[in-house]
């Protein structure tokens, strides 16, 4: 922010300090101080980018080992400056005791204004909201937690020196998937078990229950079955003896001359127990096959024309047909061959949504002005999308997400009538899903059972912006802070999460969720590599604040559910990119690195080792401070400014007009 006085370097006849001859005097002395600045900060570049030294220069510039720093302050007491100035820069140190005295200072509460009558007001000056979906349940933090966090903290902290009252809305992500995933790993490897041997309440207890459900009944919703002829590979479990055989082998397309599907081993997407215990992957179907395609490097295959017809890659036969005609010719084909074997009615209910309709009221809103997304790139990304959506299916059977229901205080009331298993029932409450089974039933014997699918993860996020302001209740927090100002994340999920918090927001609040969408850059190792748990180049940055070893980056891939051959592959990644283990560089080094970094594309390629040279330079620049302040007496400051002094505080109020410039944009 700019300081209170407002100087110029010429403004030399008024100074307080030694007078120079004339105007033309003062100006070269302003020059050279100006040329030694620049000087200066060229060589603090220098030191940060940290060039390995020669093992001679090294062993010269060895920092002795510190003292363990101990905070002595009370707790929730705001922190004594007054002491002497330790003997080096230690961020623990540095961001000691103060987050206690801040909570205990009320600082994270929204400052209201009151009117005439009592009553809570916005400030006139304005309102800014940022919802923070905070890590997952599975507790794992990932580099680009710490990116996020780092702009929307300075979102947060300007505007609230701009005077505004600002509201940084935590949320939770259940990440439905990925914990059934570690959970039901652990679950196998200790006792032998899967989440279906467990009832759904007993495998709940081991993750995490949700509460406060609240999914409307959609007019958008209907149920559809497809065949595709773009399967890449089938998927047998690791563990089933019945394939084993199997493994790494190929299985010809029965129409399609030439063209291997490749059997792959999948303990993910493939259930033992089900079926036949064989699952046939098409990468580019839906989200269950995309990521079968990804964890294998599968072909993403489209089989589809503009027109909605088969292409050339589906074969001869088939190509040119439209979809729905393609069951009933492929069945006819399987028989002629031989290969035919049974068909059996699916008793699953899938689910879909019909997405075109919220689309374009979410294009139409957008091209008014109502949501804008930066950067550009992202912008014409999010256009794509919109504009060839699918329908989107959300029926899964996930266990720790939230269920195809309806919850009016403790009553689930979304049922289906399982004396046909053909119709479902679907109401606000008990009394209203009883009254339309019997008007179906017409008289005869029903049971309503609660459906056992999940909604698919995305579904239950894209809830999350209204959610947390106690929507469905029209809520005070819901009036006065929904929409959100601003929603900042990875531009890896614009798609899947941003768009469907858009077409749920419109669709139930009338209203975009949030006004404008910033997307950061995607965070990889410093060999371009995309963050894995398998190459043992995760980074989470608890380690890079507070420092590791690598003995303990080794122990920590023990945490996960990595098999030992994996292990083996993360140990030596490691040991690689992080033969000393991390160091310690504290937060605001590792949040001004990651934000240094965002002026360089969609993509950061993160080094520690330039994340540590920041975290020297900041010891630069305590050491500059420490020394200055023991030439200082206790007179100091006088009120008195000698034009150096001037100087400075013309540039930083320069500095601070373009920062104020460069957030404003």
């Amino acid at each position: 922010m700019a300081t209170e006085e407002k100087v110029s370097p010429e403004a030399s006849q008024n100074s307080d300090g030694p007078n120079p001859s004339s105007k033309s005097t003062a100006k070269r002395e302003a020059k050279r101080l100006e040329k030694e600045a620049k000087l200066a900060a060229k060589a603090s570049k220098k030191v940060a980018t940290t060039p390995k030294a020669k093992d001679g220069a090294a062993k010269k510039d060895k920092v002795k080992e510190k003292e363990e720093f101990v905070n002595t302050m009370p707790k929730r007491e705001k922190k004594n400056l007054l002491g002497p100035m330790p003997a080096g820069y230690n961020p623990l140190a540095v961001k000691t005791a103060w987050y206690d005295w801040w909570l205990e200072s009320g600082f994270f509460k929204p400052q209201f204004n009151k009117d005439a009558q009592g009553n809570l007001t916005i400030k006139p000056v304005g309102l800014f909201v940022i919802p923070a979906p905070l890590p997952n349940v599975t507790r794992s933090l990932y580099i680009g937690h710490a990116l996020m966090t780092a702009i929307q903290d300075a979102l947060i902290q300007w505007n609230c020196m701009l005077g505004k009252m600002t509201l940084f809305t935590p949320g939770f992500d259940h990440a439905g998937i990925l914990t059934q995933s570690i959970v039901e790993k652990r679950l196998y490897k200790t006792e032998g078990k899967t989440w279906h041997d467990l009832s759904h309440e007993k495998f709940l207890e081991q993750v995490m229950a949700w509460k406060n459900k609240h999914v409307l009944p959609f007019g958008i919703f209907f149920k559809c079955l497809t065949r595709s002829l773009g399967d890449m590979a089938i998927a047998v479990h690791p563990n089933d003896e019945r394939y084993r055989h199997l493994h790494g082998k190929f299985a010809m397309h029965p129409f399609i001359p030439g063209r291997k599907i490749l059997i792959i081993m999948d303990e993910i997407v493939v259930d033992m127990e089900f079926g036949t215990g064989a699952v046939k992957i098409m990468p580019a179907h839906d989200p269950n096959d995309y990521g079968v395609g990804v964890r294998h490097g599968l072909e993403f295959m489209n089989i589809l024309n503009d027109d909605g017809t088969l292409n050339a890659n589906v074969g001869e036969m088939f190509k040119g047909m439209k979809q729905f005609h393609v069951h009933v010719a492929v069945v006819k084909t399987l028989k002629e061959l031989g290969l035919y074997v049974d068909t059996k009615d699916n008793p699953m209910q899938i689910l879909w949504v019909n997405c075109k309709p919220l689309a374009k009221e979410a294009i139409k809103q957008m091209e008014a002005g109502e949501l804008l997304i930066t950067p550009k790139q992202s912008e014409n990304e999010w256009y794509w999308w919109l504009e060839g959506i699918q329908d989107w299916y959300i029926s899964h059977q996930l266990c720790p997400a939230y269920f195809v229901c309806i919850e009016e205080k403790d009553q689930d009331v979304t049922f289906i009538l399982i004396n046909d298993g053909k119709n479902w029932v679907v109401g606000r409450t008990l009394k209203q899903v009883t009254e339309c089974a019997k008007a179906l039933a017409n008289s005869a014997l029903f049971t309503l059972e609660q459906d056992k699918d999940m909604l698919d993860t995305w579904f239950s996020s894209g809830l999350w912006p209204f959610l947390i302001m106690g929507w469905p209740d029209k809520t005070g927090d819901l009036v006065q802070f929904y929409p959100s100002s601003i929603l900042e994340t990875g531009w890896d999920i614009l798609f899947f999460w941003v768009t469907h918090m858009v077409l749920l927001g419109i669709h139930l609040t009338s209203q975009m969720p949030f006004k404008e969408v910033y997307c950061h850059a995607m965070i990889c190792d410093a060999h371009g590599h995309k963050m894995s748990k398998s190459l043992g180049n995760v980074i989470d940055p608890i380690n890079v604040i507070q420092g590791l070893p690598l003995e303990f980056l080794h122990q920590k891939l023990y945490e996960g559910n990595l098999d030992e051959r994996e292990i083996v592959k993360a140990k030596k990644g490691q040991k690689k990119d992080f033969l000393k283990g991390i160091p310690q560089c504290g937060t605001d080094m590792l949040r001004f690195a990651l934000c240094v970094y965002l002026g360089g594309g969609r993509d950061i390629n993160l080094e520690i080792l330039q994340v540590e040279g920041y975290r020297k330079f900041c010891n630069k620049i305590f050491n500059v401070t420490k020394f200055a302040m023991l030439k200082l007496d206790e007179a100091f400051p006088t009120g008195k400014k000698l034009l150096v002094e001037k100087w400075i505080l013309h540039k930083l109020n320069i500095t601070a007009k373009e920062m104020n410039q460069h957030l404003t944009d």
